[in-house]
């Protein structure tokens, strides 16, 4: 069970975390700057002891430069992460390039593309909201041909096809579909995949989609993130959540707590034997997109053959029942996987295309 705190701006201050037996286990302290980006943070156990700090530092345009995590406060030199982060800016100040740090080795790095729609590629017809409208798409997916699936899939039932939204999401969706199919390896193998859902977040609407990319590895399964709110289409995230081979899995969606925060949910499954290790993350949207800061994780690796498990959420053990409490303070608003199963407004690349 927990108990929040929020200041004026709806920024979370003080988390209280308790056991089943209603007392107090974990509290978290968070501070902010004057944009509401996380600048610091504490988790402590009830009796006063600390048991993480995280220190972020942000440039003018607010993107993180520095993220400073200590999981060993009482002990100074151990477990100690130093994550810096170098940002170049187009001439319009969108993010256009980023070098990522950790403890001075280069670790990421990542492109992003903002589109004007004057330029070859980008939307002409891409206007300010309207009313909503609705496009068709395809029939139930529990009506494909299973036989089309990956190899031990089975189709569960999903959503009919019927994208809902403004014409300008509708169009932007459009011209992302489009931008995903040109990407290197793009790959449509089966039914009910690629897919894609269509979000309003805080007034205004995101693209997700789970598409297959065929690389130098192998077949790998991505996902993107589009920001449709402006009059161009920019990709905030592109990232790989599985290889789809064994029992490796994955899923995601665009989630919703309690107290109406919208997150970017990604679950990711990977199988060794019959040990099952599945992670999950929860990344609070902000202004420009999903954030690190005021994130949530957890993970759980489980022996089939055994029947035991380990169960974590941050870096704090517990068990099944408390992961799955912690799994269900999060509602899905869309969500999609390979196999066809979605939630919410969500259709096929293939069926969205032919409306």
């Amino acid at each position: 069970m927990y108990e929040r705190e929020f200041d004026e701006n709806g920024n979370l201050l003080v988390e209280y975390q308790y056991n089943g037996d209603g007392e107090l286990s974990f509290v978290t302290e968070n501070e902010y700057d004057s944009r509401g980006n996380l600048t610091f943070l504490s988790l402590s156990r009830a009796n006063g002891e600390v048991l993480r700090i995280e220190k972020n530092e942000y440039d003018e345009h607010g993107e993180l430069i520095s993220s400073f995590l200590d999981n060993s406060p009482d002990d100074p030199g151990e477990d100690e992460t130093l994550t810096t982060y170098e940002n170049q800016y187009d001439t319009y100040g969108n993010l256009a390039y980023q070098v990522v740090f950790e403890n001075g080795v280069i670790r990421k790095a990542f492109t992003y593309e903002t589109r004007p729609v004057s330029e070859p590629g980008g939307d002409p017809d891409l206007v300010p909201p309207t009313p909503a409208q609705t496009l068709s798409g395809s029939e139930p997916v529990s009506s494909q041909n299973q036989s089309s699936q990956p190899e031990g899939s089975t189709s569960t039932g999903a959503q009919s096809g019927e994208l809902t939204g403004s014409s300008h999401g509708l169009t932007g969706v459009k011209f992302a579909i489009e931008e995903i199919q040109a990407k290197e390896g793009f790959v449509d193998r089966y039914s009910g995949f690629p897919c894609g859902g269509l979000v309003e977040v805080d007034g205004g609407e995101w693209f997700l989609a789970l598409y297959e990319r065929n690389t130098s590895e192998g077949y790998v399964v991505y996902y993107s993130l589009y920001d449709l709110r402006g009059n161009g289409l920019v990709e905030p995230v592109c990232q790989e959540l599985f290889t789809p081979v064994g029992g490796n899995g994955g899923k995601v969606g665009i989630y919703q707590d309690k107290e109406g925060v919208f997150y970017l949910m990604e679950e990711s499954r990977s199988s060794t034997g019959q040990t099952v290790y599945t992670s999950y993350s929860f990344l609070p949207f902000a202004q420009d997109g999903p954030t690190v800061n005021g994130s949530y994780f957890g993970s759980s690796e489980v022996n089939c053959d055994k029947g035991t498990g380990v169960y974590i959420i941050g870096d704090t053990k517990t068990d099944e029942s408390g992961l799955q409490e912690f799994l269900g303070r999060f509602t899905p608003v869309c969500s999609m996987d390979i196999l066809g199963n979605y939630v919410g407004n969500v259709v096929t690349f293939e069926d969205f295309l032919a409306g």
